[in-house]
């Protein structure tokens, strides 16, 4: 007998959406795990009301960026037996994080003519408010990493992410050339791998967007920064951090 499909929700906050066509350019790789394997009942891309029904498994990607999404991610994960946070918004806090490093009020009286009862809380990672089972990182994530994942939690198997830094694959590379050699900024000796070293093949360095290694490169943390404080401004060393929303992290 045939197992039963499990029923898939792909919900969006505050995003660019680039998360979920990621997942679309899957083409029949992704419908063919539907027909086999999921029934999508939700995807924010296209539809933005939350089912009453239960789910078996939650995509969320984008970031809480008001109180109104707090109560949403906290309703979704009461809905949803597994929930995988997708990408950096979802994992780190993002792009839109970067406000937490800047005067918001101040900001925000040169965007609005009244300011009175904007709501703008501070950007954190979905796992500040939620309890999240799995988190796939990237911008944009990898499709196939995605796909992957899907077919593990169907086959009842958990699972995981290497935890290498991007320098792995940078060095399985035959085009890369080490950026921090030739005396620039990259965050690839502290970034998590997964993402095939994609930027520093099309000549273009690490900036962290898979989240940092911690527990498993201290000493990489460390050294990678003394390097960058002896050749590069601070300021400059955390706009790059801000980026994706890693400066508390790494806890510079």
């Amino acid at each position: 007998m045939k197992n039963k499909k499990l029923k898939l929700a792909i919900i969006g906050f505050t995003s660019c959406k680039g998360c979920q066509f990621v997942i679309l350019d899957l083409g029949k790789q992704f419908f063919n795990l539907l027909k086999e394997d999921f029934e999508l009942v939700e995807m924010s891309l296209y539809e933005d009301n939350l089912d009453k029904e239960q789910y078996d498994l939650t995509i969320v990607e984008g970031s809480i960026v008001t109180k109104k999404d707090q109560i949403k991610i906290k309703e979704v994960r009461a809905k949803t037996k597994i929930l995988i946070a997708l990408g950096a918004c979802a994992c780190l806090g993002g792009v839109p994080e970067i406000k937490n490093y800047r005067s918001k009020n101040k900001l925000l009286k040169k965007v609005y003519r009244n300011i009175k009862g904007i709501d703008n809380p501070k950007i954190k990672p979905i796992h500040e408010f939620v309890k999240i089972d799995f988190s796939i990182p990237g911008c944009p994530p990898n499709n196939q990493e995605i796909l992957e994942f899907l077919k593990q939690i169907r086959m009842g198997k958990i699972p995981k992410i290497e935890k290498r830094p991007v320098c792995f694959d940078c060095s399985l590379a035959t085009t890369s050339k080490c950026f921090l050699k030739k005396g620039q900024m990259c965050l690839g000796p502290i970034t998590i791998t997964g993402c095939a070293a994609i930027c520093p093949e099309n000549n273009y360095p690490c900036e962290g967007c898979r989240g940092p290694l911690l527990d498993e490169a201290k000493d990489n943390v460390k050294n990678i920064f003394r390097l960058f404080k002896g050749r590069e401004k601070q300021k400059d060393i955390e706009l790059l951090l801000e980026k994706y929303g890693i400066r508390d992290d790494v806890g510079k």
